[in-house]
């Protein structure tokens, strides 16, 4: 009963409130109420910090739900700010663990547009998701843009 007077529309939280919700939904796998409090973080335009996001993005492996980071990635980088490693890095282990080519190739091509410098880490994850797809001429022409 606190709970739902707590969330009630009516009842403004302050921004370290939320957060404080979040990261203990976050502690206890609580998933429905993380992601509930996560979008009205993510709706108000309130930031958070990337030791949180390990933490819910960790909640979404520990219980198999790849294809939630990258709605993870995309929504810890709202349109006022430029994305960041961990959100590029969310996306593309989303589209590799469900080994999903044409996802993986459109993150990759918006990292393109966006003129995102590649690193080890990108690298790694794209090049393992396509030699598990037994995808060796992407990994070929991967390799190749990686050396100009």
């Amino acid at each position: 009963q606190m709970y739902q007077s707590l969330m009630s529309r009516k009842m403004t939280l302050e921004p370290s409130t939320l957060l404080s919700m979040l990261e203990a939904y976050a502690e206890f796998g609580l998933i429905e109420k993380m992601e509930e409090t996560c979008n009205k973080i993510i709706r108000f335009g309130i930031s958070l910090d990337e030791g949180l996001v390990r933490k819910l993005a960790n909640v979404y492996i520990d219980n198999l739900m790849f294809s939630r980071l990258d709605d993870l990635g995309r929504g810890i980088s709202s349109s006022r700010t430029r994305r960041t490693d961990l959100a590029w890095c969310l996306r593309l282990l989303c589209h590799a663990r469900l080994v999903s080519r044409k996802g993986l190739d459109y993150v990759v091509k918006e990292m393109k547009e966006a003129r995102v410098p590649w690193n080890t880490t990108f690298a790694n994850i794209a090049l393992l998701a396509y030699s598990r797809m037994g995808d060796f001429k992407s990994i070929e022409l991967l390799l190749s843009e990686l050396r100009t």
